[in-house]
């Protein structure tokens, strides 16, 4: 009689850890893989994809890990770049008329207005509010 209600227990024991584990290890699985990668799709042109492919299989990685580290490499190099130009823009127009004062910046800074046409029609947008 002891030894089967002893058995009976240990089984019991044994579900229920088995349980607890298997219930863990989903919550862990959702929170660590909700929370640190996130899908983006690409379409490319089936050269492109071609020389990727062949790219990734000469390094011996798969397609996806290869242009996660690509993509990976690309923003943290260009983001750097990006916060850079930000500051020394930022530094260059701490005074804007000393910069309107330099007829270089200034003949600049004419060339690229002239050439973009969102700013020709944000421009005369803001006119046309004033008159």
């Amino acid at each position: 009689m002891f030894s089967s209600s002893y058995n009976c227990s240990k089984i019991y024991v044994v579900i229920f850890t088995t349980i607890y584990v298997i219930i863990a290890i989903c919550f862990y699985w959702e929170v660590f893989t909700i929370t640190t990668r996130k899908r983006l799709q690409v379409t490319l042109s089936n050269e492109n994809y071609a020389k990727i492919e062949e790219t990734a299989n000469r390094y011996g990685i798969t397609i996806n890990s290869f242009m996660a580290f690509i993509l990976g490499q690309w923003v943290d190099n260009n983001y750097a770049m990006e916060k850079e130009m930000a500051k020394k823009v930022d530094k260059m127009f701490e005074d804007p008329f000393e910069l309107l004062s330099n007829p270089a910046l200034l003949e600049m800074v004419k060339e690229i207005l002239k050439n973009d046409e969102e700013f020709k029609v944000a421009a005369s947008h803001k006119l046309n509010e004033q008159n």
